[in-house]
Order: structure tokens, then sequence, then C-alpha cells
């Protein structure tokens, strides 16, 4: 993917769009033209990623590609990579807003 050279949100280090190039070879699929598809699942095969959600689909891609093996070895690095996130840090908990308990917030009576 290209960006407009003063649009440097849009820029990542490396190419991480996976996602972008999975999603446009879905469309060619649906239109039926299998040429174009299997050229944007190769694209997406080459994204890399920080084993977050271009990787699961450059994962993705590689398996429709017929590439199994490197899809799953992709895959089960993913894994051991969030487990050994999930050890060694505290996940933090959401719980909403801070707004307090129903009971616990003052009503207004008028």
């Amino acid at each position: 993917m290209e960006y407009p050279e003063n649009y440097h949100e849009g820029r990542r280090f490396g190419p991480r769009q996976a996602h972008i190039c999975w999603y446009i070879a879905e469309a060619y699929r649906a239109l039926g033209d299998e040429k174009a598809r299997m050229e944007w699942l190769r694209e997406a095969a080459v994204q890399s990623g920080d084993f977050a959600e271009s990787d699961f689909y450059r994962a993705q891609a590689l398996r429709a590609l017929g590439r199994d093996e490197e899809a799953a070895k992709l895959l089960r690095t993913m894994e051991a990579h969030g487990r050994e996130q999930c050890a060694r840090t505290q996940l933090a908990f959401f719980d909403g807003f801070p707004t307090p308990a129903p009971l616990l917030q003052r009503t207004r009576r008028f």
C-alpha cells in the first residue's frame, strides 16, 4: 500500500497490511477474478507483523495459497508469543467505564 507523501499517520514501520490485502483478495474472489485474488494473497503472504492482526491474516493468506505448513508454523509462533506475554505481564482488567454501580449512585429527587 502506498500513502501520499504528506500522510505520515498511515505509514508503519515495515509492511503490516496483510489484513487489507486479504480483504481485497476476498473481494476479487467474490467477483470471480481468481488471478487478481491470487496476486493479493501473495501480497498478503509477504507482509510482516508483530504477532498481531496482520500476522493472523498473513496466515490465512498462506493457507489459501496452499502453504499450510508455513501458516501453521506462524500460528504456533503467535500462540507461543501470546502465552509468553500473558505469563510475564499482568493483564489489565477492564470493568467498563468508571461509573458507580446503580445502587451507589446518588439519586436526585425533584
